[in-house]
């Protein structure tokens, strides 16, 4: 069966006023306009956070222009927040977007030039120029970059002074670092070039995030120096350590130079999500989303091999690799279609570890959680409808907001107490849900359902819908509450069996309806909150019938629990030998024993 591969724009994206769905992760957000042009590029220590601070910030007219052309937002969640800034800057000089011309386009981050003299230097600078030398970057943290530079420079001996030194030719003399011993005097030939550039190249090492050797070496220092009780040396050691870290910690939004694209693919049931970054010139630009859908479930491998195909032979490709997260059967064949398209050498391989494998485990994270986002959105669609069948269930003029499942729990005689749960739109609301001790002297299931209506009208607490637990006695009961009133309320009730049946009320009589897939589950569900919710205070209210429990010998704590559950569905005066037998592993002697302490 063909797979189904679209191309998620605003769709895939977080629509205005849905920041509950955002991840409260650090990462970059994009806001977007109705034809997919980006808006604004931000960052984010905690992008829920940060974006729901939109919708309450609607002073500032820059602010409250952008929101109200956004159609949606689109986020790349990263692992620390000096890659998101380094995203963020990537992002914005590559996409230009209208709102950051005065904001973040402006930040310049910091550079390291390595020059290309004979004896080179090392500065920090925020300009670049080809024609001077080398430059590594950019970074984040420039307090700690100078004091790594001081650090190397003072412990490789590199110069500081901006004398244009050659091998042959001396200088005007050694300066003050020469005689305090951070420097080596090169310009009066006292290290020879060779010697010099091993220094560089040793810093230059370092400075790109491969000095783990060199820390190891600086922490025997710092052991040696805490031995020899030099206290002083060993925090200056110390205070070096750590600003090396901090410099070389691996930024995976910066990797090498060249063209790739990082595919990461993550699907659940029938739903697939594709992310691919596009890394250009060695720099992390954008973000492409693709959702796959295919009935009878998705097979990763064959879902990946789709996304290549239809994703690479209808353009020419740009990048020289393509690093996929699960490899497909017929690598070879794929290579060889995207190359007779492009015209070049394309490679398909999934890494297993170094910076390549590292990028691609951040694009399964954001694949992750758009397909948690687009499993929520399709259960929210399944809800939505669902709310509108009862809108024309009952007849409302619009589908009814909110549902309240009311239950009953009967433990015994005088173990009686009803809960009452509400969801909003397929949602729980906690702060609604009430639990009720059942005052009256009526035993009976209608009399105490009655009860617990009652109560929710003297509060004012009736939601658009009530669904009781329960079949037509208890619906007819609950309707004669509401008998004189304009206009009645939506009841509906739910009789436990297989199926669940249902009923409401027509012409002054319960009957029996039939009802769609997507109404039966989210009234299921909310029937089985109520349940769980009036258990949990059944058990809350009748602490001892546990412990004693845990007096039967040979009822362990997995059949204890299930004996709870009979105990709590049929009532503890229905409760006899023969029906405790049919759990399984429960023998008669255990059953005899279980009927002795609930007597």
């Amino acid at each position: 069966m063909r797979t189904a591969l679209k191309r998620l724009g605003i769709t895939g994206s977080i629509s205005i006023g849905e920041w509950g769905n955002l991840p409260q992760k650090v990462g970059v957000y994009i806001f977007r306009d109705s034809d997919y042009s980006p808006l604004y590029v931000g960052k984010a220590k905690n992008l829920r956070h940060r974006l729901s601070q939109y919708t309450r910030n609607m002073v500032d007219r820059k602010i409250k222009s952008m929101v109200s052309k956004a159609v949606g937002v689109e986020y790349i969640v990263t692992d620390t927040e000096a890659e998101a800034l380094i995203l963020e800057c990537n992002l914005i000089k590559h996409l230009k977007p209208r709102y950051n011309i005065n904001l973040a386009d402006d930040k310049r981050y910091p550079y390291l030039c390595i020059t290309n003299e004979d004896y080179p230097r090392i500065f920090l600078t925020r300009r670049t120029d080809p024609s001077i030398g080398e430059y590594l970057g950019p970074f984040t943290n420039a307090d700690a970059l100078r004091r790594t530079i001081r650090l190397l420079q003072g412990i490789l001996k590199i110069r500081t002074c901006r004398q244009r030194l050659k091998e042959s030719e001396g200088g005007r003399g050694p300066c003050l670092n020469y005689h305090m011993g951070r420097c080596d005097a090169p310009c009066q030939g006292g290290v020879s070039v060779d010697e010099y550039k091993k220094r560089v190249l040793r810093a230059r090492e370092v400075l790109k995030g491969r000095g783990r050797g060199y820390i190891s070496e600086l922490k025997g220092e710092l052991d040696r120096a805490v031995r020899n009780l030099e206290f002083e040396r060993a925090s200056k050691i110390r205070a070096n350590i750590v600003a090396l870290e901090e410099v070389i910690t691996d930024q995976k939004v910066e990797m090498r130079r060249g063209d790739e694209d990082i595919i990461a693919f993550m699907g659940e049931e029938e739903t697939g999500i594709a992310v691919i970054f596009k890394v250009r010139e060695g720099k992390l630009i954008g973000r492409e989303v693709y959702a796959l859908t295919e009935r009878g479930g998705i097979i990763e491998r064959d879902a990946v091999k789709t996304i290549v195909e239809q994703r690479y032979s209808r353009a020419p490709v740009h990048p020289s690799r393509i690093a996929v997260n699960i490899l497909p059967d017929d690598t070879a064949a794929l290579e060889g279609m995207i190359n007779q398209v492009s015209g070049r050498r394309v490679r398909i391989w999934s890494p297993k570890r170094g910076r390549v494998r590292r990028l691609l485990n951040l694009a399964e994270e954001n694949a992750r959680l758009i397909l948690r986002e687009e499993l929520i959105r399709r259960v929210q669609r399944s809800h939505l409808e669902a709310h509108r069948e009862l809108g024309r269930l009952f007849g409302l003029d619009a589908p009814p907001a909110t549902i309240d499942g009311i239950d009953i729990s009967l433990l015994s005689k005088t173990g009686r107490v009803g809960a009452s749960v509400r969801f909003e739109l397929g949602r729980p609301v906690k702060k609604h849900y009430r639990r009720y001790r059942i005052r009256g002297k009526e035993v009976d299931d209608v009399g105490m359902m009655v009860e617990v209506v009652r109560r929710k009208i003297e509060r004012g607490e009736v939601a658009d819908v009530l669904l009781l637990d329960g079949g037509r006695g208890q619906l007819m009961g609950v309707y004669g509450i509401f008998a004189n009133a304009d206009p009645k309320p939506a009841l509906i009730a739910i009789a436990k069996g297989k199926p669940d049946k249902f009923y409401v009320i027509r012409d002054e009589r319960a009957v029996a309806i039939r009802v769609s897939d997507n109404l039966r589950r989210l009234l299921v569900r909310i029937r089985d909150e109520a349940h769980r919710f009036a258990h949990s205070y059944q058990l809350k209210t009748r602490k001892f019938d546990v412990t004693k429990l845990d007096d039967v010998r040979g009822l362990s704590r997995g059949k204890r629990d299930e004996v709870l559950r009979m105990i709590l569905m049929e009532g503890i005066d229905n409760i006899t030998v023969d029906k405790l037998m049919r759990i399984r592993g429960v023998g008669k002697k255990v059953a005899e024993g279980i009927m002795e302490v609930i007597g």
